[in-house]
């Protein structure tokens, strides 16, 4: 018997490290980056980490003490052997895992001093799940006590059979879409929602979904599909609302080195508190603090924090 199991993506991902001045420009905008043709341009570092939401939040829940699964799509290849080699050993249950004869997917992560990072991906493998659900033992899945859902960048056909299967066997569900789902609109989406007990979002997703403009008149909004909705701010903090009350956790202060793995740390620190029976005060502090550590260091996974055992 599994606590979670995490399905999703899963990425071999480049960081690329850039000196400001390679790119900057006197009059250049805001957020805007300028890269002349035929240029070559000087790289200060570069790292290789594994990601992707599957993989982040299964090892986001495994060293917070959960039995931990991990469902998504490999390719036969370097890096999902090397991501393979990886999950096992985080101690994650490895026995879900799809692969394929595409190559697993890829992603370049372009970053660098006061740099919002820029990310080249190539969806490979990990977005072909929903082609290959046949593949899937639902038997084994069944042996869960939650599941956790982030984007698979494809069709609804496989969130909606997901969602139906969670609420068939009596699993927990909790659900962070990714823009392919969330473009689909409300009308879609709503009746996924019903069968989902944990909502992820950020605040301009919950914008994009809700529509209400303050996030916690969006959260107000969504709380009638879904019976707990937890929005992510940012530097601000993250709030959650289970349709009576809001929580609020302030972000803590912290040297922000790249946010890449942030939102999938801050979830699965959340919802292993929420598996641990802990308040709903104590899940949102342990999501803010595992993505505070994440933030702090390149890699989306290799800052995620270890629960902390409780004296005796």
């Amino acid at each position: 018997m599994l606590d979670v199991v995490a399905i999703g993506n899963a990425t071999m991902d480049a960081f690329v490290q850039i000196n400001p001045e390679t790119y900057f420009r006197p009059r250049k905008k805001k957020g805007e980056l300028f890269f002349l043709e035929g240029s070559k341009i000087e790289v200060e570092s570069l790292r290789f980490f594994s990601g992707g939401s599957a993989t982040n939040t299964a090892v986001g829940f495994a060293r917070q003490g959960l039995r931990t699964g991990c469902l998504c799509r490999l390719g036969r290849d370097e890096f999902g052997r090397k991501i393979l080699k990886e999950l096992r050993a985080e101690k994650v249950d490895t026995g879900l895992l799809l692969f394929g004869s595409d190559a697993t997917a890829f992603s370049v992560i372009l970053t660098g001093h006061g740099l919002n990072r820029v990310i080249f991906a190539f969806g490979g493998a990990t977005r072909k799940l929903d082609q290959h659900a046949k593949q899937i033992n639902w038997n084994r899945l069944e042996k869960t006590r939650a599941i956790y859902l982030g984007s698979l960048h494809s069709s609804l056909s496989l969130v909606k059979r997901i969602a139906l299967f969670s609420k068939k066997n009596n699993i927990l569900l909790a659900w962070n879409p990714g823009q392919s789902e969330l473009r689909e609109g409300l009308g879609l989406l709503s009746p996924i929602l019903k069968h989902v007990s944990i909502l992820f979002l950020n605040g301009e997703e919950a914008e994009q979904l809700a529509g209400r403009g303050d996030y916690k008149e969006n959260m107000k909004f969504l709380s009638a599909f879904v019976p707990l909705v937890v929005v992510s701010l940012g530097p601000v903090g993250a709030a959650a609302f289970d349709g009576q009350e809001f929580f609020f956790e302030e972000s803590h202060p912290a040297h922000k080195l790249d946010s890449a793995g942030a939102g999938d740390a801050f979830n699965s620190g959340f919802l292993a508190a929420v598996l641990g029976g802990e308040p709903m005060q104590k899940c949102l502090e342990n999501g803010v603090n595992n993505a505070t550590s994440v933030i702090q260091f390149l890699g989306a996974k290799n800052n995620l924090l270890y629960r902390k055992k409780k004296r005796k």
